[in-house]
Order: structure tokens, then sequence, then C-alpha cells
């Protein structure tokens, strides 16, 4: 779908003075790039417009956004290219970690490709504990490994190396109390699917929210622009083809997330050896409630029935009933079924 600056003036001219219950509701897009909103700020800017944020940055996932930083790739010198790769090597009830490992692949015309993998560095995350919902005495490391390298860094990779290194720390407690552009198109995305609002095609980040939100999105628009980014809303009026084509993507969007629900389902009941806590199977049984409710609202907004959607959801409902049976037996699970 694209939209130019021309066609929207005309169309937004054209409505303006239609009654709200002429539009359908407003489709929406939205562009997130270079955030780095103070989260504290955040929860307080959209307080005050009557919007919620609680999500607060857990440490575990600022090491992890700040050991991605090490990742580089470089450009080609001669007949060799090298790239800094950042590997998971295991994570535990204490602590994380992380190796960055230079790649080096030489090329030579007429010869097979040679790859080298040598590690120059490690970065660690020490998680502390959690008390009363904060997070305690968590902190993390970093040691760089190259004296015994077999072949010496280059200058561009030995500067790059190095200040990721000493900027790790800092970047680490930095992303503790900012959103990068991840965290603020995650927030605006989950706040769109809160008000019950649909991919309508995702290859562009097109959504679409019913009409009796439309005071709440232009709260959100203005906070997104606030914080340097952009979000457009474009009013759809409520006509056949327009319904139509929000029924398509609804249902398609649920069959989607249903296939995804039934194949996580399927590996569970495929091994008779696996059993799943209570909390599991209700939190399958309540996403089954969840999306019917859905259903049963978007069929009442556009005047039609969801029946693709609807039927994968009774198959998916059976799925989870038969998940019952491996659900493990504790005593508090006895007592209830008793």
């Amino acid at each position: 779908m694209s939209i130019t600056n021309s066609t929207m003036g005309g169309y937004t001219q054209a409505i303006a003075d239609l009654p709200p219950e002429a539009f359908l509701g407003s489709l929406l897009w939205f562009s997130i790039s270079q955030a780095d909103v103070d989260i504290s700020s955040a929860k307080a800017d959209l307080a005050a417009v009557g919007l919620d944020f609680q999500k607060d940055m857990r440490p575990v996932d600022a090491f992890r956004k700040a050991s991605r930083e090490f990742a580089k790739k470089f450009k080609q010198r001669d007949d060799m290219r090298s790239e800094f790769l950042v590997r998971s090597v295991g994570e535990d009830g204490e602590q994380a970690h992380r190796f960055i490992i230079l790649e080096r692949a030489k090329f030579q015309a007429g010869k097979k490709r040679q790859v080298f993998y040598e590690k120059v560095a490690e970065v660690t995350f020490n998680r502390g504990t959690k008390k009363n919902g904060e997070y305690l005495n968590h902190s993390v490391e970093c040691r760089r490994t190259t004296a015994n390298l077999g072949t010496p860094l280059t200058d561009e990779e030995e500067e790059w190396l190095t200040a990721r290194l000493a900027e790790f720390e800092g970047r680490y407690k930095h992303l503790l109390t900012h959103m990068d552009s991840h965290a603020v198109r995650t927030y605006v995305r989950e706040f769109i699917y809160s008000l019950s609002g649909t991919c309508v095609k995702e290859s562009g980040g097109l959504y679409f929210v019913k009409q009796e939100h439309a005071e709440v999105i232009a709260k959100l628009q203005a906070w997104v622009k606030k914080v340097g980014s952009e979000f457009h809303t474009l009013p759809l009026l409520n006509l056949e083809d327009q319904r139509q084509m929000i029924m398509d993507a609804f249902e398609d969007e649920t069959v989607k997330e249903v296939e995804r629900l039934m194949g996580e389902l399927a590996a569970i009941l495929k091994d008779p050896s696996r059993t799943i806590e209570e909390k599991t199977f209700d939190a399958y049984g309540m996403k089954a409630a969840e999306l019917r409710a859905r259903v049963t609202e978007y069929n009442a907004m556009l005047g039609a029935r969801a029946d693709r959607a609807d039927t994968e959801i009774g198959m998916y409902a059976q799925q989870v009933m038969a998940l019952s049976s491996r659900i493990r037996q504790t005593k508090t699970f006895k007592a209830k079924s008793v």
C-alpha cells in the first residue's frame, strides 16, 4: 500500500466533516529510528495522557543488547573478509556468557574458500537477585582474549574491539534505563495489539485499529512523535470493500497465530514422556479463549463471519484438551481435580 502526502491530504480533507460513525477505524503505520528514550520520562509522559507503560528493562536483556553491539562486518581487504560474531555459550541461574568470535574468510580464485574462527573476547553477566520486583547486585564483566591469536588483528579490527570493550559496561548501564529503537517499536506494536489491532500488511508494518480507539491512538501518535519518530494514521471509511480487506487480514493473522500454537502443542504431544505444568496448560487454554473473543469482536464489527479463523481455533481448542493428560501430577493439582 503506497500512500503519498498529496493523496493523504486530499483524502483527509474530503472526509474531514464526516461523523465518527462513518468510519470503520484507522490504518496505522510507524517508523522508529535511532531512538534513545529514558524509561522514567516515558512512563511519566505516557501516564500524563492516560496511557500505561509498566515494562522495565530486565538486566539480562540489557546485557544481551550491549553484547550484540560487538558484532561488526568489515570491508573485504584483498582476498580476506572478516567479521566479529557474538555467540551465546550458556546461561544458568547465576550467569550468562557470550564469546566474541573473529571470523576470517579467505577467497582465492580457483581455490576452496578457507574460514578461520578465533575467540577475541568474553563477556559475562552476573544475575544477582530479585527482591520485591527489584533487581539487585547484577553486573557485567568483559575480558580480552587476543594474546595468542594466530593472526594479529588489523588496525580496523583492533580499533573496533578496543572501543567496544571500553564502552561495554557503560552501554549496559545505559540500556538498563533507556529504550532503544527495538524497545520503542515493540512497545508501540504491543500497545496496538492491546487495543485488538490487526496487522493488515506485515511486510509494510500496516495495522488496523477500530474507530472507538481513535482518541487513544492520537495520544500514542503524539508520544511517538515526541521521541523523534514517525507515526501516521489514516481514517478508514465503513465501506463493504474496506470491511472485507480487514476481515481477510484478521483471518490471515489469526490462522497464522493458531498454526504457530498448534505447532508447539504438536511437539509436546509427539513426545510420550513430556509433561507440562498446570500453568502452561492454563496459558494455552486462555489463548484459545482470547482468540475466540477476538473472532466474536471482529464478526460484530465487520458484520460478517470469520469462519476460517473460527474453524482453526476449534481445532486448536481440541488439541489443548488433548494436552490435559500431560499435566504434571502435583499434590495441588490432584487436590483441585478431586
